[in-house]
């Protein structure tokens, strides 16, 4: 045994590159723009290759057919070449590896952690488990023309069409471990080799046509437009695996001698969209919008796939009021109100209003015959309609000092109607899958605040940008929803979205005598309080009864008044909260900065698999932020109960617990570029227009509240159960732009 870091031998740093070039030039009827670009990005992934490569080209053109016919095109071609490791295995169990054994025996082989019983070791996965390999060709081609009619009509088509063809080949490979004296150890990784090759195209459609009206009579400004959109996606897979592959450096489908599988599939939808609008302003002071639509989708039955939605706005521009005119402080002052409603259907299937058939094999009779099946693949739903979505605003913007400083406010509140939720049916139904209807409501209120400064001071000019924003949200109703009980729940009726409910905690057991009182009480049937082996002892967590009933459980827990019986309440939801961002900007002569802050100021996060508590698993890497905060007999006053090696104490202990649920606070710097271009007096001589070196960076630093050290901007996604987590990545460029 030797002391190991999984992940400093799993990661480190890699480099990558990007290049472009740009062409553009025009004539009196045309214009162009021809750039190409390639680059290559690696992973941090140290001992295997996990990047991607990227080539593009890309033509936009402008042509006057006529002095009232002008049409655009833009044609566009991109290639990406994806490989990884495709052993998940590895990177999976990277933070279940025993930080005690070594990445290779003596003899350079791969050690099998546990010597001949054979186990996990997430570097020989990687390096040598076979490799996931995908190519992908997109290409996109769009059309737009414009033609004006005269008196005031104008008219536009568009057309667009993007497809993109993959191929993916995925192998997995044997490896094999051994033991400390170069022995073949019992167990291997990836007993199952296999290849498997994958084919995708997917293609999107977009066609559209519009006619305009624009019209001004003395101080009246009139626009019109009414239009209709139809978009079309496609989508064709084909796949073939085939197990039992041996290696020997070539990987196809024929070298592979065992089980063989294959799965196709297809699919279309289709979206049409009667749009109209209509614009009037009286002066520019006073502003009206009407907007009106008719969407209809494919995913839905007949007799509910269109509905209709409309919208309405005001604004009045205060500044242009004649008692407004001696304030030459004031730049700009605009108020504005908006009521509308739009159409949902993200997130359903494209038949899910179908009824289809399932195929199989299953025994039959007596002898046990192998027989094909059919049997009713999920329920269907055919009164499921659009998600309606209501959205209110009231907003302001204001400019002051001839525009230096300059902000809005927004408030808004969205209602959304009829969520496509799926509702959760009990297991006896017999059906695998039931498709997402109209049963839920949502309200979400918030606000957006914004505010910037720019100056000027000779040679020096700087800009200062700060925004934040907030929103709660509440789920009204929702059919079949969750119920109250410990821990995150993501749907309960009167509380947010990924509500977390937890045991109020009143500090740990200090003597015996305590323990015994507890237990005296709340030590009964219908309470959780663990026994036996698990008996509570000093060092643990004491749960506060909140309902007073005598038991400590989490049934029939607390409403939002705090009424009612149970023993979590609600602390908070995943959603971060009061998001806010910072942007700086400075140039003096010919160096140039920008910055760019992210953050948040609240956000509930609680780790769930291997980072629920300590010692989840008793053999793999633990974090460090308990080291030295967990009860002991020389740690009375510490922050966090004892360690201990039984998993119900342990649950009891430490799930769940208001102590241990965090509050995500974190600044951090996103972007950052420093440049600086060469004088005009050197470009001459060198007949260039323009030459500038810069740094950027991304991701560099960040200041967080989180005592576990995992990447703040995502929360609890970040580390729900520390599987195939790719670690935070900082990166930095150097490069030159160059124009002539």
């Amino acid at each position: 045994m030797a002391p190991a870091n999984r992940y400093d031998d799993l990661y480190g740093s890699n480099t990558g590159h990007q290049e472009s070039l740009s062409l553009s030039g025009s004539s009196d009827q045309a214009r162009y723009r021809l750039s190409f670009g390639l680059s290559e990005s690696e992973g941090a992934l140290k001992v295997a290759y996990d990047g991607i490569k990227q080539y593009s080209v890309r033509l936009n053109t402008d042509f006057d057919i006529s002095e009232k016919l002008t049409l655009g095109a833009n044609v566009s071609l991109q290639k990406n070449i994806v490989s990884s490791p495709s052993s998940s295995f590895g990177q999976a169990l990277v933070s279940q590896d025993p930080p005690v054994f070594p990445v290779k025996n003596p003899d350079g082989q791969w050690y099998a952690n546990f010597g001949n019983a054979g186990g996990t070791n997430s570097i020989a996965g990687i390096s040598d488990g076979g490799r996931d390999n995908t190519e992908e060709t997109l290409a996109k081609i769009a059309l737009n023309l414009k033609y004006d009619i005269g008196y005031g009509f104008s008219a536009n088509a568009s057309a667009t069409y993007n497809q993109v063809n993959s191929r993916q080949d995925i192998t997995i490979l044997n490896v094999l471990l051994y033991n400390w004296n170069g022995e073949v150890a019992n167990n291997s990784i990836n007993q199952n080799p296999s290849i498997e090759s994958i084919g995708i195209t997917k293609s999107y459609q977009t066609y559209g046509g519009f006619l305009n009206y624009e019209k001004s009579l003395s101080d009246h400004n009139f626009k019109a437009m009414v239009g209709i959109t139809a978009e079309k996606n496609d989508f064709q897979s084909l796949s073939g695996k085939r197990f039992g592959i041996v290696d020997e450096g070539v990987y196809d489908l024929n070298v592979a001698t065992g089980i063989q599988e294959n799965e196709g599939g297809q699919t279309q939808e289709g979206l049409y969209s009667y749009l109209s609008r209509i614009n009037y302003d009286y002066q520019e002071k006073y502003l009206v919008e009407f907007v009106g639509r008719r969407d209809g989708s494919s995913r839905f039955a007949d007799g509910f796939k269109f509905n209709n939605y409309g919208s309405a706005s005001v604004g009045w521009n205060v500044h242009k009021e004649s008692f407004m005119e001696n304030l030459d402080v004031l730049s700009n002052l605009k108020v504005r109100a908006s009521i509308g409603s739009s159409g949902n259907q993200v997130g359903i299937g494209p038949y899910d209003y179908v009824s289809t058939i399932g195929t199989g094999t299953a025994l039959f009779g007596e002898g046990g015959t192998l027989s094909a099946t059919s049997y009713i693949d999920g329920l269907t739903t055919t009164t499921r309609s659009w998600e309606d979505v209501e959205m209110k605003n009231i907003g302001i913007d204001f400019a002051l000092f001839n525009n230096k400083l300059s902000g809005s406010f927004d408030t808004y509140e969205r209602k959304n109607n009829g969520m496509l939720v799926g509702e959760t049916f009990p297991t006896v139904l017999g059906v695998p899958e039931v498709p997402e209807t109209n049963i839920g409501n949502l309200v979400t209120k918030g606000w957006e605040a914004m505010l910037n400064w720019k100056d000027t001071k000779g040679d020096f000019s700087y800009n200062i940008g700060v925004n934040m924003s907030d929103s709660n949200n509440i789920l009204v109703n929702l059919e079949g929803g969750s119920a109250i009980q410990s821990g995150l729940r993501t749907t309960v009726e009167g509380y947010p979205l990924n509500s977390y409910f937890v045991w109020e905690t009143d500090g740990l057991f200090q003597t015996q005598a305590e323990v015994d009182a507890y237990n005296a009480l709340y030590n009964k049937s219908g309470s959780e309080v663990p026994t036996g082996a698990s008996a509570l002892r000093i060092g643990d967590t004491r749960k506060v009864d909140l309902d007073g009933n005598g038991l400590i459980n989490d049934q029939n827990a607390a409403d939002p008044n705090g009424k009612g019986q149970g023993d979590v309440k609600f602390a908070g939801d995943a959603q971060a909260h009061y998001i806010f961002g910072i942007n700086l900007g400075a140039k003096y002569k010919g160096f140039d900065f920008t910055a760019f802050f992210q953050g948040a100021l609240e956000q509930k996060v609680s780790r769930a698999g291997v980072n629920n508590f300590p010692f989840n698993n008793p053999w793999p890497n633990q974090t460090i932020a308990y080291n030295g905060l967990t009860w002991t007999e020389q740690n009375t006053g510490a922050t966090y109960p004892r360690l201990t090696a039984q998993r119900n104490l342990a649950r009891w202990n430490w799930t769940d617990t208001d102590v241990f649920l965090q509050n995500n606070r974190y600044i951090r710097l996103k972007t950052l570029v420093i440049g600086y271009s060469l004088p005009s007096s050197i470009l001459d001589k060198l007949k260039m227009d323009k030459i500038r070196f810069y740094f950027s960076g991304n991701d560099l630093f960040e200041f967080s509240s989180l005592v576990d050290g995992f990447d703040p901007e995502s929360g609890t996604a970040s580390v729900t159960d520390d599987r195939s987590i790719y670690p935070f990545q900082r990166t930095i460029a150097f490069g030159v732009n160059l124009a002539f």
